[in-house]
């Protein structure tokens, strides 16, 4: 048999050193162009996994429906009997993962000894049984990224007209010279999701968003472009990361070049697709990056030459900015050389508005205002009046604020300090809530441009020294230095936190949430890629 002749089904293809791991076989008689009568003659001498792979690509090469394949298993079982171990959902499962448009493929890790488990053991060699493996998907993006384009040719192709007002990133995009060129900037995410409360297998989903396209429509599900999803471990290894994005590295290296796309006119276009910007939680920056730390002191700084102080039994970090990183990519940052680097440097790493702003500062300093002050309880409650969430009876309420949504906390903020301030006008902590409060409402403004962006910028290392002589240590964690230190910097050259909100993956975690199955523990990840 000619070795270099290997059969092609759809993304899949059989490795040429298919029939040499396979022992009393007659190679001179199996051919590539293999029928029903060699499958059910030689089939009996495999073991499962390469009966599975021949009977799925036979149902492939006849395009055998799913009702066809339970009679074909039924044939095969009359004619090897007992030694055919594979049924009709491993052959069904198998056909759908080499047909998927998206290409999925699929590595088990034991999570034990951190090597390789083939897709039917169901424990590894090292002993470890199979709750205790790691599974990585991944799928291609390309295929997705053009069906957003096709669904999204106006927003892409028009000319857009830079403004004075700004309520969108993209407005700030400039107007590209060559019409047969288009250029998409991609935003990456990846934060860890906990399925069930009692959930042993938490999972990383990988994410990617369109720069380009406007807050409304980048911030849809379906507009989120799913790259691979590590499931079975909490807290992944570099070695993980490796395996999950190894195959986007070299799928967006393509993407650099550019690809041909025939618009709905016949007008053809050469597709960039570049990443420009991670979305991340602090802590998962520190997993992706492999931020090196001290156990005392912590990890510095990404942007700045900063490290912790330990104050108060926790790690305290200034709210002014110190000497700022000078090379482009962050040359010099303890850190080491991990796959998510590559795609995206830690220099790419940006302000983030709904970890820093709203699961942060924002969350915090409501916290403290409602414990310190006992009028935002009556604030509470008639606003709770005012929306009539609860109808007449308002004192229904929750007293503490961990029964609000990101939604509400918002709203009570917005109201509540400026009610505060008439309250308790000659605090200095509600003055600096108040200044706060004034700085979140520009940043978030649909009428902020460059005029005000530069005029606030200077206000929020002056801010932070004012947080910090009226709140002390509370406020002086990573996120508060992140904002404080350099969101001035951040906005003058990124754009808004607002802009980098992490948001959309939030609901899409959600989304992958309401998916999960318990009862489907073999084809979770592959099942959600698809959807």
């Amino acid at each position: 048999m000619e070795r270099s002749a290997v059969p092609n089904f759809g993304n899949y293809e059989i490795p040429t050193n298919f029939f040499e791991t396979q022992e009393n076989v007659d190679f001179d008689y199996v051919d590539t162009n293999f029928n029903f009568q060699q499958i059910a003659e030689f089939g009996g001498v495999l073991d499962k996994e390469w009966q599975q792979v021949l009977v799925t690509s036979y149902a492939i090469k006849e395009n055998i429906s799913d009702a066809g394949i339970d009679r074909l298993g039924s044939l095969f079982k009359a004619f090897i009997g007992d030694q055919f171990l594979i049924s009709k959902s491993d052959v069904i499962r198998q056909k759908k993962l080499w047909l998927s448009p998206f290409d999925i493929q699929e590595k088990l890790l034991c999570l034990k000894c951190k090597n390789g488990v083939p897709n039917m053991q169901k424990s590894c060699r090292c002993g470890a049984d199979r709750s205790e493996r790691v599974i990585i998907t991944t799928a291609s993006i390309t295929p997705h990224l053009l069906h957003i384009l096709e669904k999204n040719e106006q927003e892409f192709f028009r000319q857009r007209q830079i403004t004075n007002k700004r309520g969108d990133l993209s407005d700030y995009m400039p107007v590209q010279n060559d019409t047969n060129e288009l250029i998409l900037e991609l935003l990456i995410n990846t934060d860890g999701v906990v399925a069930k409360s009692n959930s042993r297998r938490p999972f990383h989903p990988i994410f990617i968003m369109i720069k380009n396209l406007c807050g409304a429509k980048r911030s849809a599900i379906k507009n989120l472009l799913l790259a691979g999803i590590i499931s079975g471990v909490k807290t992944p290894d570099k070695q993980f990361f490796e395996l999950a994005l190894d195959r986007l590295y070299f799928e967006l290296q393509h993407l650099k070049e550019g690809i041909i796309y025939t618009s709905k006119s016949g007008q053809q276009f050469r597709v960039k697709a570049v990443v420009t910007d991670a979305i991340l939680d602090q802590i998962e920056a520190k997993i992706v990056y492999d931020l090196a730390s001290h156990m005392s002191y912590g990890f510095a700084c990404t942007i700045c030459e900063t490290f912790p102080t330990r104050e108060d039994n926790a790690q305290r970090w200034p709210l002014s900015s110190g000497q700022l990183r000078t090379t482009p990519y962050g040359t010099g940052l303890p850190t080491n050389d991990t796959a998510f680097a590559r795609i995206a440097p830690s220099s790419m790493y940006r302000l983030d508005g709904l970890h820093v702003l709203d699961e942060g500062l924002c969350k915090s300093l409501l916290y403290y205002l409602k414990n310190n002050f006992k009028i935002m309880d009556t604030v509470q409650i008639e606003i709770n009046r005012a929306l009539m969430k609860n109808g007449n009876n308002c004192f229904t309420y929750a007293k503490t604020l961990k029964g609000l949504n990101a939604h509400e906390l918002r709203l009570f903020f917005t109201i509540s300090v400026p009610l505060l301030t008439i309250a308790q006008p000659l605090d200095t902590k509600v003055q600096s809530s108040f200044l706060f409060w004034h700085l979140c409402r520009l940043l978030y403004s649909k009428h902020l441009n460059v005029e005000i962006i530069n005029d606030i910028a200077p206000v929020f290392e002056l801010l932070g020294r004012a947080f910090e002589d009226a709140f002390g240590s509370l406020f002086k964690t990573i996120k508060g230095h992140r904002f404080f230190g350099h969101g001035g910097e951040e906005l003058k050259k990124h754009g808004t936190p607002a802009d980098f909100s992490a948001a959309p993956c939030e609901s899409g975690n959600r989304h992958l949430k309401i998916l999960f199955t318990p009862y489907n523990t073999r084809g979770f990840d592959r099942s959600l890629l698809q959807r």
